[in-house]
């Protein structure tokens, strides 16, 4: 009995004397995993806001960069215009007109009011300017304002389009000491001038304007100094911003954002504070753009002025910070726990339990680390990207659009055969090279989801048959003829992009063109399916061309892919046109699909989805006839 009691009292004392021991492990792995956990969640926190902060950063840049993107691409057409000026001694009011028709202006570029040639007069020849003027049939001209205390004046000579621009008629930019100062910048220096935010002559509500300027010099090189420009300075050709059309444009291509600009000044001058002096847009009327963060906030110099961009997520894609902190700190306290219950029950096995908790602590770090970095390498990437296709964008479009406008112009005067061919080859190539440049941009949209789809009434019968009679008349010299039947079931009005129906149609027709050197091609526009709201019509283009292979049906679909490198060699190309018609019809709820035979011809197929009617007419819904439309070699269209 003495020796039982001597073992329970030894075991007691073991017991008492362990305890404290293990009390002890227990707290200090309490604590130890408690201010990991808090750490660790504080951490995670940070980066949160830290990430929250850069997404903020890259949606401003982005929004910038959309910005600076599309008033260089309005920049363009004054490039254009200038050139028109340049490669001319006289440019005529109706080829001024004509020029600004045949670019598609109003269709492309709808925030411009209004595109002028503003003419310098003395004041002295200002009697004999305006007699000038009515002898071409505007018997009312007259310089407005009618006095001015000045040597020369600046006036809106040619307008497109007229009608609702007759107030910028005649008016004379000179009479206001800013618009002045901005037409002498934009005389000596030769480079696009912006003036500030103004209210239009020509606009009834209460959206701000802005006027950029370009000098038009007399033809030839440009002066290289401030005098000699002065000496052979024309007029100015000017573009009429609505700035509220072309921000709300970009708002709707960078969807889920607010942004409010203001006009700083010019970027040679002190900014000034934004203010509602200087407010351009706000397209919610509830930003404030002195107290934004500074990752909302972005600079773009827009032709010589410097607009500040607040921009801010809208309310469907505003979100708070990050909750991961908050379950990292309930797993940690889990864990913690659950290593304490290991340490209680296995007190012997304290160096495996804590040895255990610093490696899942260690690969928690590492991860996280590792994804942070991956996440820096993605969005450096895409930032890379995306500023190198807007300076490819902005360098390749404006030459090509100043020699194939050149080249159009060229092409009207006198020439031997020798030099239209040249010239023609010349135009060619720059068209094509465009369309290749169009063809990457828009791969690239498509691929980044950032390419949007118009949605506008149109007669999809009309524009398919006006596509064939085009290449009817390019192929009137051949041995092929090229015609079109519309099925009697085509609506008469749909809505949806006719530009990408258009594209489609084209790069078809082309793609039949050039593998079809005699026979037929033939397009056929009919009706796939149709319900209440909308309808799938069904193209097909078929040609009596060289035919594709099975084995390369599938792969000439793809980017930069033809049937075979000879087809490459006799035939040219860059094997994007396909894929584009596939990544068009993808996006317009359709399918592509060819059927051919090898050395009988191919047939093309492609399906889009349109919603029918015109807005307001029920009744226009279908084609008024069932007759087949044919287009001759000649070009010209016959009804059977």
């Amino acid at each position: 009995m003495a020796d039982q009691n001597n073992a329970e009292r030894v075991t007691r004392e073991d017991g008492d004397r362990t305890r404290p021991a293990v009390l002890a492990l227990t707290a200090v792995l309490v604590l130890c995993g408690m201010t990991a956990t808090a750490l660790m969640a504080s951490a995670v926190r940070s980066q949160d806001v830290r990430r929250q902060q850069l997404e903020h950063r890259l949606r401003t840049e982005r929004t910038a960069t959309a910005i600076d993107r599309r008033v260089a691409s309005y920049l363009e057409v004054l490039y254009g215009m200038r050139s028109l000026f340049a490669a001319s001694e006289t440019v005529t009011r109706d080829e001024f007109a004509a020029y600004i028709a045949g670019s598609a202006v109003a269709a492309r570029f709808p925030g411009f009011q209004a595109l002028e040639y503003v003419r310098a007069v003395p004041t002295a020849d200002t009697g004999a300017y305006e007699a000038a003027v009515r002898a071409e049939g505007f018997d009312d001209f007259a310089v407005l304002p009618p006095t001015t205390p000045h040597d020369d004046r600046f006036v809106v000579d040619y307008v497109e389009p007229l009608p609702g621009n007759e107030a910028a008629f005649g008016f004379d930019l000179g009479t206001d000491d800013k618009r002045r100062a901005s037409v002498e910048r934009a005389r000596d220096s030769g480079l696009p001038v912006a003036t500030d935010g103004i209210r239009l002559v020509q606009e009834s509500g209460d959206q701000t304007g802005v006027l950029v300027m370009l000098a038009v010099y007399e033809p030839g090189a440009l002066p290289l100094d401030v005098p000699a420009r002065r000496r052979a300075f024309l007029g100015l050709v000017v573009g009429v911003f609505r700035a509220g059309d072309v921000l709300d444009d970009v708002v709707h291509r960078q969807a889920g954002v607010d942004i409010e600009v203001h006009d700083t000044g010019r970027s040679d001058t002190a900014p000034v504070t934004p203010g509602v002096d200087s407010l351009v847009h706000d397209s919610n009327d509830q930003l404030a753009a002195a107290v934004a963060e500074p990752e909302q906030v972005a600079h773009v110099d827009v032709a010589g002025r410097r607009w500040l961009v607040h921009v801010a997520p809208d309310g469907e894609v505003a979100t708070g910070p990050s909750r991961r902190w908050l379950l990292l700190a309930v797993m940690g306290t889990v864990l913690t726990a659950a290593a304490t219950t290991i340490v209680l029950t296995l007190a012997r096995s304290r160096s495996h339990a804590v040895t255990l908790a610093k490696r899942m602590t260690r690969d928690l770090t590492r991860s996280t680390a590792e994804l942070r970095v991956a996440l820096e390498r993605a969005e450096a990437a895409d930032q890379a990207k995306s500023e190198f296709l807007s300076n490819v964008s902005h360098e390749l479009r404006t030459p090509l659009n100043g020699i194939i406008g050149s080249s159009q112009l060229l092409g009207r005067t006198d020439l031997d055969a020798r030099q239209r061919r040249l010239v023609e080859l010349g135009a060619s190539s720059a068209e094509a090279l465009l369309a290749l440049v169009n063809d990457l941009l828009d791969l690239s949209k498509i691929e980044s989801g950032t390419l949007e789809l118009e949605f506008r009434p149109f007669d999809p019968a009309q524009t398919v048959t006006q596509l064939v009679s085009e290449y009817a008349v390019l192929t009137a010299r051949g041995e092929l003829e090229v015609g079109s039947t519309i099925a009697a079931d085509v609506p008469r009005a749909v809505y949806g992009d006719e530009a990408r129906l258009s594209q489609i149609v084209r790069n078809l027709l082309s793609n039949a063109v050039k593998f079809t050197t005699q026979g037929s091609i033939q397009t056929t526009l009919d009706v796939d399916d149709e319900g209440v709201d909308g309808a799938v019509l069904h193209l097909a283009v078929a040609d009596t061309g060289i035919g594709v292979t099975p084995e390369h049906t599938e792969r000439i679909f793809g980017r930069f892919q033809q049937a075979d490198t000879s087809t490459t060699r006799r035939y040219g190309g860059t094997g994007l046109g396909l894929a584009v018609v596939t990544e068009l019809a993808e996006l317009m709820g359709g399918r592509v699909w060819l059927v051919s035979t090898p050395g009988v011809g191919s047939t093309f197929h492609v399906t889009c989805r349109f919603a029918l009617g015109a807005a307001g007419d029920p009744d226009a819904v279908r084609h008024p006839s069932g007759r087949r439309q044919y287009v001759g070699i000649d070009g010209s269209t016959s009804s059977a």
